[in-house]
């Protein structure tokens, strides 16, 4: 991990040559580099660089992620509830299936993330906060 001042904000992804990293040793050629910026005023920027493994992908990175995010809300103290799918039998909630249409949980988000059934990190959210609305559409009644 290297921290420097560099002029352009618009970098995410780049190959280490078209970055100038100072004082790093034997990084070597064709080595993929993930660059966070933190801006400090409109021409500045403070840049992380964080070496990616050279078989990981972009979506590699973003699924990791969100599997880190979803452990947390998994293991959150309120957010076992949330955990599996809603058993309509077992509630008695015989009218759930008539208001929420598109039925989602953690457990089924977890699945699809282990699975690979996301194409980017956007898929994944929309599922998260589909959990949450159809928990707030179903007792908003």
């Amino acid at each position: 991990m290297v921290l420097k001042h560099i002029e352009a904000c618009e970098l995410e992804y780049v190959r280490l040559e078209d970055v100038k990293i100072v004082n790093s040793k034997n990084l070597g050629q064709n080595r993929v580099v993930q660059v966070t910026l933190y801006p400090q005023n409109e021409h500045r920027c403070l840049v992380k660089t964080t070496e990616l493994n050279s078989n990981e992908t972009r979506k590699d990175v973003e699924m990791r992620k969100c599997g880190v995010v979803l452990e947390k809300l998994m293991n959150n103290n309120h957010g076992w509830v949330f955990n599996e799918p809603v058993d309509v039998v077992g509630l008695g909630l015989r009218d759930y299936r008539k208001i929420v249409k598109c039925p989602m949980d953690l457990g089924t988000v977890k699945l699809k993330l282990d699975i690979g059934l996301y194409e980017n990190s956007l898929d994944f959210a929309d599922d998260v906060r589909m959990t949450f609305q159809n928990a707030r559409l179903y007792n908003r009644k």
